[in-house]
């Protein structure tokens, strides 16, 4: 079988699509749950956390710029929960103060 040039790259291109939409709806998909997200990670911060996660047991907490919060932040649709410090000047983020 001997393909074209343009016969290929619409092979290719359609490979490349069908391999590609479970991802495209894997990560377009809304995360429902309820989601709090660690600014910090002190001793004040985790024990906010275990007090949330023993209150409210089906709460998942997160990391601040982990992996899984790269993954989760900007699909979740309940309202978010944020843990950390600040003051009039601005949070605490990763031991650096944003303003």
């Amino acid at each position: 079988m001997n393909f074209t040039k343009s016969k290929k790259i619409t092979l290719v291109f359609i490979i490349a699509m069908m391999v590609s939409i479970p991802f495209i709806h894997a990560f377009s998909t809304f995360v429902p749950g309820m989601v709090a997200i660690q600014l910090d990670k002190d001793d004040a911060i985790i024990n906010a956390s275990e007090t949330l996660q023993e209150n409210i047991p089906e709460i998942s907490v997160i990391e601040y710029g982990s992996f899984k919060y790269h993954l989760m932040a900007h699909r979740i649709i309940q309202p978010l929960v944020w843990i950390g410090h600040g003051d009039e000047v601005g949070i605490t983020i990763n031991e650096e103060r944003q303003s």
